[in-house]
């Protein structure tokens, strides 16, 4: 009876959960799942942890109030005008930048963006609303004007749908609004909606799996050049330091990774070219240190794994203060 925080999962007024015929790999992992489902443990408290809000492309799966600066450097990214993702349509006919002649389009682009996100959860942490505001730099070279301003503001809503002490699962839907100047390469010019689902994974007291998957939805974009994309990101999170209770340093391995389903994109010499089937992956390295559950510090690096890459490399700093 009394606090309910009994052993095999036991709470007051509700059975306790069957033994469970466990045999190999594959059961035991049933029946981790199976308990933490059907009986989940009475004493687990929810809170926020920064084993499971350590990764730098995958987003948390866990809402939580806080302040965040972030600054992006990306070298080489190929055709910015791809599916109107990072540009709007930039062979002349569009709204992104127009190329410098003889070319007809850019191939390549050098970008800083500097990143000031405010994050506002409810009291209970099973919701939240993010906003975006980026600053950003870009570099064509010799094929187009450099250009720098305020970009597109992004506004996100997350959703924590189900909390366990093993295991995490959200639903976010993050919309684009196109308020970046999009004729200097700014913001792609239009709306676009992006939902997806964030599920996280205790594989040890020591090691956090976050796996993401999100959907591109263009809308309002140039009607051959706009494509929807399918976006995935993959983190596995360790904690490699803890002198003390309070301060702990965690390393992140990172696959990053897009499918466009449509759209077109401009070659400088060939002109507009399908984009439709295209899929660019990348993977790299990156450690944040923790204070408390107050503040972090941290960076991250990654590199294209395949042989067309949507960015060759990618740098990426965040600062966090959480209160």
């Amino acid at each position: 009876g009394g606090s309910g925080c009994g052993p095999g999962g036991c709470a007051a007024g509700k059975k306790p959960c069957e033994p469970f015929p466990t045999g190999g790999v594959a059961g035991r992992f049933v029946q981790l799942m199976y308990e933490t489902i059907c009986c989940p443990d009475p004493c687990y408290q929810p809170r926020w942890e920064p084993i499971t809000a350590a990764a730098f492309f995958a987003d948390a799966p866990r809402p939580v109030t806080q302040t965040r600066f972030r600054w992006d450097y990306g070298n080489h990214l190929s055709y910015p005008d791809r599916g109107e993702y990072f540009w709007a349509r930039a062979d002349g006919n569009g709204k992104g930048p127009r190329p410098n002649a003889p070319a007809r389009g850019v191939p390549a682009v050098d970008y800083h963006e500097l990143y000031l996100d405010q994050e506002i959860a409810t009291g209970g942490g099973l919701g939240s609303v993010i906003v975006s505001a980026p600053y950003r730099s870009v570099n064509p070279g010799q094929f187009a004007e450099s250009a720098a301003g305020f970009g597109d503001l992004q506004i996100t809503a997350k959703s924590l749908l189900f909390d366990r002490e093993l295991f995490l699962f959200a639903f976010q839907m993050r919309t684009t609004v196109p308020t970046g100047q999009f004729r200097k390469g700014l913001g792609v010019g239009h709306t676009a909606l992006e939902p997806g689902i964030i599920a996280g994974l205790r594989l040890s007291p020591q090691t956090y799996a976050v796996a993401q998957l999100a959907e591109w939805i263009p809308l309002g974009g140039d009607a051959d050049y706009m494509g929807a994309a399918l976006r995935y990101n993959l983190a596995l999170n360790h904690v490699w330091w803890r002198p003390v209770r309070d301060v702990q340093f965690i390393g992140t391995w990172e696959l990053t990774g897009m499918a466009f389903q449509d759209g077109l994109y401009t070659d400088p010499v060939l002109g507009p070219q399908k984009l439709s089937g295209q899929t660019f992956l990348n993977m790299g390295f990156g450690g944040r240190l923790n204070f408390c559950d107050t503040f972090d510090m941290g960076a991250a690096w990654n590199h294209a794994i395949t042989g067309k890459a949507l960015v060759q490399d990618q740098l990426r700093v965040e600062f966090r203060y959480r209160y």
